[in-house]
């Protein structure tokens, strides 16, 4: 499930492949990069294509949601709306984040680890590079 998140690059759209989210907020993401560039519901059910062939009324309704929820801001252009991200993929990964942590692993980072490594989902090499970003941090003090 890859997202798509559009970034303005002298004044056209870009596309750009990012992280992994549920369908109903890979649409949002959809609508506005981390430049927040205010895009149509027509685009984002266009780049959406045959990965999620929505119709155009179900498409606004999760548009719809996901203002409400905060992740998307709709403006007015007209008769027309466009929406772009009220949050940066940044921010929206570590709430997120922070959220499965808590919901699934009770805040153990060890938990989390284990069951990834138990469940064959990382490899020697992804814990390799764990250890030495960690390593790093505690280096600079960041930790």
């Amino acid at each position: 499930m890859e997202v798509i998140l559009y970034t303005c690059v002298n004044g056209g759209t870009h596309y750009e492949r990012r992280h992994t989210a549920p369908a109903r907020r890979r649409a949002g993401a959809d609508a506005g990069g981390v430049a927040g560039c205010p895009v149509s519901a027509s685009a984002i059910r266009e780049a959406l294509g045959e990965r999620r062939p929505w119709a155009l009324p179900t498409l606004m309704t999760v548009l719809g949601r996901l203002t409400d929820k905060g992740f998307l801001i709709c403006q007015k252009q007209g008769r027309h709306n466009l929406y772009r991200a009220a949050v940066s993929q940044g921010d929206y990964q570590a709430a997120q984040g922070r959220s499965l942590l808590e919901t699934l692993y009770g805040n153990s980072f060890q938990s989390l680890v284990a069951s990834l490594v138990d469940g064959h989902a990382v490899s020697q090499e992804d814990l390799r590079e764990l250890r030495a970003y960690l390593d790093e941090l505690e280096e600079k003090g960041g930790l």
